[in-house]
């Protein structure tokens, strides 16, 4: 199979499993935010992201290494997985103990003291399923990952409906904490059973000797990880400490955000292995891979930021209801994280694959720094407005132009500049058109800026020949395709 072909394969796969599950959790928001209201949604985004920082944490880099060493050898997986097994789980075991430690100090309620309990024991399942789901991605055997989650959302979705709804089990948000918890369970459960039907032979010894070579080798990916995780869960916690009943107003519009990331994270997650064997067979290929990957996510990511933008109040009342007008300009600030987080789904797989793993460490210290100290300057004065600031010029703007810095030989300033003046263009005359109309329904508003973002994006010859040819092998087996229709977008592109 050709390298893009199998790349816009595993993209697909990863893109449905992360699609599936932000639009199910994105309709669960749309039904619980009109039962629970803000105080409800505000007790069970403080729970959630709590322990999901203290889990998150658990990974201390070994799993960065086990991608790219069995990406590039499937062989190591018999050495490797006895001793990662090992790690993962003593380190999960360490980070939910001390995250029900540490909650006793904190100044929550007892009954928001005994969701995170819960939600714990959840985490802790959850973070050992993730120990199949490196192996999955090493393999590029996306479709087992995407079998995993969307199962898992699915369960979670109607779990959560049947118990919080008032007409069925009414137990609020203890019912959403154990529908979590029962998610878990059921992706450790199709990991596990998917991971011993496909690959067997598997040792479960410990080895010392690899003990250090992995922590140490993903001591890099280990500190970036940690780091990553602070400066991307600090504002909430921030929040939760000083301005308690804001934490809802931002995080729902920050999960909507992170919901339209799933494009990023796709090709994230599709591009480190390949990225991995191009370092060492078709080095020349990286630049090329590198600077269409920019093209083609600012393409489908700008107009999403522009609508989003001029459309924010809309958005916010059609999905969580009147009751969370406190998260439009939360919206309308964070949905720009979005351009700048292209660089770094690009930047941290390459920096990773060649072997410099350390530089996204420094780059994520110089940003978790940043964010810390804007986010305790900003949010006693302005609350989630100004922790809305302070992500978007830590995560996005200081995080990205790092990143850029870094992969200036693979990502070119002057390539960059002529796909983003078009599609600039294009954004312009969507957000022109949606100015101008006068409608009532969001989804028409959407409809016809897409189809005048699609139109523009034609005229200015944002997309080339050579993109339709990509398309081409991607979509076709064999010889290129001739045609009436090809022959109409041929006309109606260019070389750039």
């Amino acid at each position: 199979m050709a390298e893009e072909r199998k790349l816009f394969k595993n993209i697909s796969f990863v893109a449905l499993s992360i699609f599936m599950p932000n639009i199910l959790n994105l309709a669960l928001l749309m039904i619980v935010a009109r039962i629970l209201l803000n105080s409800g949604m505000n007790d069970y985004s403080v729970t959630i992201n709590y322990v999901t920082m203290f889990a998150l944490i658990s990974d201390i880099g070994t799993s960065g290494i086990i991608i790219r060493d069995i990406a590039r050898d499937h062989s190591l997986l018999d050495k490797y997985f006895g001793t990662y097994f090992s790690i993962r789980l003593a380190t999960t075991s360490i980070m939910v103990f001390l995250s029900l430690i540490i909650v006793n100090v904190m100044p929550y309620e007892p009954y928001l003291k005994n969701y995170i309990l819960i939600a714990a024991l959840s985490q802790f399942l959850f973070q050992i399923s993730q120990i199949f789901y490196s192996i999955f991605q090493s393999y590029e055997r996306m479709e087992y990952i995407a079998y995993g989650l969307v199962l898992q959302s699915v369960v979670y979705f109607i779990t959560a409906v049947v118990l919080v709804d008032k007409n069925l089990g009414n137990m609020g948000v203890p019912g959403l904490i154990y529908a979590n918890l029962l998610s878990s369970v059921v992706i450790l459960v199709t990991y596990a059973l998917l991971f011993r039907g496909k690959i067997t032979s598997i040792k479960l010894g410990f080895d010392k000797k690899l003990f250090k070579h992995l922590v140490l080798a993903g001591l890099p990916f280990g500190i970036a990880g940690i780091l990553n995780i602070l400066y991307s869960y600090i504002d909430r916690f921030i929040l939760s400490m000083i301005r308690f009943t804001e934490v809802a107003n931002y995080t729902l519009p920050y999960t909507l955000v992170m919901s339209l990331t799933f494009i990023l994270s796709a090709y994230n997650v599709a591009l480190f292995p390949m990225f991995s064997k191009l370092s060492v067979t078709k080095a020349d290929s990286l630049e090329y891979a590198c600077e269409k990957s920019f093209k083609y996510l600012l393409i489908l990511i700008l107009p999403i930021c522009v609508g989003t933008t001029l459309l924010a109040d809309r958005i916010i009342n059609t999905i969580y209801g009147p009751d969370f007008s406190g998260s439009i300009p939360v919206l309308q600030i964070l949905i720009w994280l979005l351009p700048f987080l292209i660089i770094t789904s690009i930047g941290f797989p390459l920096m990773t694959a060649t072997h410099r793993e350390r530089l996204n460490m420094y780059v994520i210290i110089a940003s978790a720094i940043l964010n810390v100290i804007l986010n305790l300057a900003l949010i006693p004065r302005f609350g989630a407005i100004g922790s809305s600031f302070a992500s978007l010029l830590t995560i996005g703007v200081l995080n990205s132009m790092l990143t850029l810095y870094i992969i200036r030989d693979a990502l070119r300033l002057k390539n960059m500049i002529v796909p983003v003046v078009k599609v600039g263009l294009s954004s312009l005359a969507m957000a022109i058109v949606i100015v101008l109309v006068n409608v009532n329904n969001l989804a028409l508003y959407i409809a016809i800026g897409a189809v005048t973002y699609f139109i523009m994006l034609l005229l200015v010859r944002g997309i080339s020949h050579d993109d339709v040819d990509i398309a081409q092998r991607i979509l076709f087996k064999g010889e290129k395709r001739e045609g009436a229709l090809l022959s109409i977008i041929y006309r109606l592109t260019g070389d750039q």
